[in-house]
């Protein structure tokens, strides 16, 4: 099974990731695979902070949206990072009640149909 976000623990490169907005997988210590569009939180010298696999790196997940949505949690900002990625043609958010799904989706939508492009938005939930 696929971990949806690593955790890489004693990362210490932050002045390439904050320059640069990225730092190559190969100088990171993680024991799983990465895999393509997958969050990474960064943890090191008593910093935190998070990106998605693109290729052979991992990017800086931006600390501003667009839409003006604030995360409030590691698993909302890499959602958000991934909404507001171009190159991720489908984001399929899942979770329980109240984890904030359409608070981070509607606002994106938005701001996207505002800006021109062209949206085919799908919301569903499940019957009992």
């Amino acid at each position: 099974m696929i971990k949806h976000i690593a955790v890489v623990e004693g990362f210490e490169n932050w002045n390439q990731w904050y320059q640069e907005g990225r730092v190559e997988l190969t100088s990171l210590t993680y024991e799983g695979a990465f895999h393509p569009n997958q969050g990474v939180v960064l943890k090191g010298g008593g910093a935190k902070d998070h990106g998605l696999v693109k290729g052979d790196y991992v990017v800086r997940v931006a600390q501003y949206f667009p839409s003006g949505v604030s995360p409030k949690n590691t698993e909302q900002t890499i959602a958000l990072g991934l909404l507001n990625d171009p190159g991720v043609p489908l984001t399929i958010l899942s979770g329980v009640a109240g984890s904030g799904k359409t608070m981070l989706a509607c606002p994106t939508l938005l701001s996207d149909w505002t800006a021109g492009m062209t949206i085919s938005p799908r919301l569903s939930s499940p019957r009992a």
